[in-house]
């Protein structure tokens, strides 16, 4: 018996070896080290397995680590941030919970409600490129108030077009298990709207109301896409949006 556990022993730790050496945290955070080599070793692992959830290619990206709150335009709520056509960079700064939302314990796991994990946010930046990406397929059968405004104007855009385009990077980081986000949400709409509560929290339930009737997570999309975005009456009332979005 204690020869076969010495057995199985061996041939687990190597794949625990792998999967945790470089995961360094400081009081209990992800540090800037373990965040870029997390992010860097699994590069193409993670692009795998993010395109095996969507059932799609992405025909080109690129992944990097920095610190953001050095650069130009910073939001504090950023974890991420992505540039047209598939470059997106991590931030390294120390405001993840976890690396991932598997790597909670089940108890944490049960009462947390967040999008701060390493691999969610690298799922959230790999859905914009699969966003434009779906955008240039469709071409003029998309809405033009969507269309690749990022490109040149990354901070001018429609609000509308702005909230569903990360309502949707942060629903399929949702639906694939990378963060962690309530069935239901009641915003405060007397608050900043670029507050993280309606810009992303809400705007994922916002959308999850369209594409889970979609086995197809792209059919749900490409439908949202041919509609112009809502305006901030139909934000408020998502009634009125997806009675357009839904004819």
């Amino acid at each position: 018996m204690l020869r076969y556990l010495i057995i199985l022993l061996t041939l687990l730790y190597p794949k625990l070896i792998s999967h945790e050496g470089f995961r360094f945290y400081d009081r209990g955070q992800p540090t800037a080290k373990g965040i870029e080599r997390f992010v860097l070793v699994n590069e193409h692992q993670l692009a795998q397995e993010y395109m095996n959830f969507i059932r799609d290619t992405l025909y080109y990206y690129y992944m990097w680590v920095d610190d953001l709150s050095e650069y130009t335009e910073y939001d504090t709520l950023e974890l991420g941030r992505y540039y047209f056509p598939g470059d997106i960079i991590i931030t390294n700064e120390q405001k993840y919970i976890d690396y991932a939302v598997d790597s909670l314990s089940a108890f944490r796991r049960s009462f947390t409600i967040s999008n701060q994990f390493v691999k969610g946010c690298v799922f959230h930046e790999l859905t914009h490129i699969w966003f434009q990406q779906i955008l240039r397929e469709m071409d003029y059968n998309a809405s033009p108030e969507h269309n690749n405004f990022r490109i040149y104007h990354p901070r001018d855009r429609d609000y509308g077009a702005d909230f569903i385009e990360e309502g949707i990077c942060e629903y399929v980081a949702h639906k694939a298990g990378e963060i962690i986000y309530p069935k239901k949400i009641y915003p405060n709409f007397d608050n900043n709207w670029d507050l993280y509560e309606i810009k992303y929290q809400y705007a994922e339930y916002y959308v999850r109301q369209i594409l889970d009737r979609y086995d197809n997570i792209k059919a749900g999309i490409k439908m949202i896409l041919r509609t112009p975005p809502p305006t901030r009456e139909e934000i408020r009332n998502p009634a009125l949006y997806y009675q357009r979005v839904l004819l």
